[in-house]
């Protein structure tokens, strides 16, 4: 599935980069923007001394905006993410539910329609435990730091590919049955499709 998502980016990519030599233009990275992300990540995590992983499709809302001095760039980001992620260990079970996030973008616009970034946000999510003794939930805070690149097809719409990192730094939960031993940490490869407003 990963080679299939780099596939495609790379298909995207070529397919813009031969509209803006046919049709120049330049576009505007200043200001805000929305859009739509998609991906395909893996997450790991243990619980109750048992190991829960697996690969997921996800999809998002993204809203954002960003100012340019020069060529450099300095942006924020919130998205809403929904992930179908379950995964069986024996009898337990654990499901993850959509999560929220935000970060700060920085980046260098290149050849004015192409900008590579860097970000680093926090992201919030909840998952549920459900075992033969036990049924419960609980919340987990995520560093999340991502790099890609943002391109723009037409003067108001942008396309994205990316790769993000998120590393689980805080778990919470009412229940002391429950213990979290390793944290979650999940990688993913991502695209977007983005309005500029």
């Amino acid at each position: 599935m990963k080679r299939i998502i780099l596939l495609l980016s790379f298909l995207i990519f070529s397919s813009e980069l031969s509209f803006a030599d046919s049709k120049p233009f330049v576009g505007n990275f200043k200001g805000m923007y929305g859009g739509v992300s998609a991906a395909c990540g893996r997450t790991r995590i243990t619980v109750n001394n048992g190991g829960f992983r697996g690969f997921f499709p996800l999809i998002g809302g993204v809203v954002g905006g960003g100012y340019v001095i020069d060529t450099a760039y300095f942006g924020v980001e919130a998205e809403v993410d929904y992930m179908k992620f379950s995964s069986k260990r024996g009898s337990a079970q654990l499901e993850k539910h959509p999560g929220i996030g935000g970060a700060f973008r920085i980046g260098k616009v290149l050849q004015n329609n192409f900008l590579s970034y860097l970000s680093l946000g926090i992201s919030r999510s909840r998952y549920d435990y459900k075992s033969p003794t036990l049924k419960t939930s609980f919340d987990a805070l995520s560093f999340s730091p991502e790099v890609g690149v943002d391109a723009f097809v037409t003067p108001t719409f942008m396309i994205r590919s990316s790769f993000r990192y998120e590393k689980g730094v805080h778990t919470s939960h009412k229940v002391p049955a429950l213990q979290i031993g390793k944290k979650p940490v999940t990688s993913m490869i991502k695209i977007g499709f983005f309005y500029k407003i």
